[in-house]
């Protein structure tokens, strides 16, 4: 979470507007990922330690391939779509 949370900062200082989507709500977390949808977002940003809500089957907490499906969409749209760290490791998998 500290990694989103100084994403966060360092995008709203140049007037950008960041939403932080988890597995679970926190006080930093703005949207699950159960309840979010590619076309919420005019980008796509998965950072280090997302990498395990892209492994099917292993969590009860989303919608199977919810994760994957929300950056398929977002590159499907045009969206740009990037990762950080552990984070590009999920990229060849989510259009498998």
């Amino acid at each position: 979470m500290a990694q989103a949370s100084t994403f966060n900062t360092q995008f709203t200082d140049i007037g950008l507007f960041v939403i932080v989507v988890a597995e679970y709500l926190t006080s930093s977390i703005e949207i699950t990922d159960s309840a979010a949808d590619a076309v919420n977002f005019d980008g796509i940003f998965v950072l280090c330690g997302a990498e395990g809500i892209f492994a099917n089957g292993i969590s009860p907490l989303y919608p199977l391939s919810c994760p994957r499906q929300i950056l398929e969409n977002g590159y499907c749209f045009g969206n740009p779509v990037g990762s950080m760290g552990s984070g590009r490791h999920r990229f060849p998998d989510s259009r498998n």
